[in-house]
């Protein structure tokens, strides 16, 4: 009964051994100094995730432009799972005022990009700077003359007595 137990002991211990040579080494999950440099990029930081080389993705990147006009030129929409999607729109005919006269401006294509949830999500994080702040839109029916002096602002109180 012994040898029995003996002779499974050292069968477990022979498995181990031959799992442990066949396990790839460990890897850590910190950063070394060039790959946090390389993570400094949307190229190294794809390259970083995908295990592709950065000459690659920069190939893929600068493919994808391309690829994109001619899909939009047949009209299609191109979706990008993540991101979102392009499509084109059509812009109708509109009447507008240039230099203060009214014309018509003739109707145009325009491409439209779409955001995902999880893309505008990421914008309206606590961290996102935005780089740019639009400002808001005020209407101003005589752009180029300023406020009358003689009337006041606001309607003035009857003050008419009998």
């Amino acid at each position: 009964m012994r040898k029995l137990n003996k002779w499974a002991v050292v069968g477990l211990l022979a498995a181990a051994a031959g799992l442990l040579a066949f396990a790839s080494p460990a890897l850590s999950e910190k950063l070394t100094a060039k790959e946090k440099q390389k993570a400094a990029t949307i190229t190294g930081r794809i390259s970083l995730k995908t295990k592709v080389s950065e000459e690659d993705v920069v190939k893929v990147i600068e493919a994808l432009g391309p690829a994109v006009r001619e899909h939009l030129a047949k009209g299609e929409v191109i979706d990008l799972p993540g991101l979102g999607a392009f499509r084109v729109v059509r812009i109708p005919d509109h009447r507008d005022l240039i230099g203060g006269r009214p014309v018509v401006v003739p109707g145009v294509n325009s491409v439209e990009f779409v955001p995902d949830g999880v893309l505008v999500d990421a914008a309206n994080a606590a961290a996102a700077v935005p780089q740019e702040t639009v400002p808001p839109f005020v209407y101003n029916p005589l752009p180029d003359q300023t406020k009358s002096l003689r009337a006041p602002d606001e309607r003035m109180p009857n003050v008419r007595t009998r």
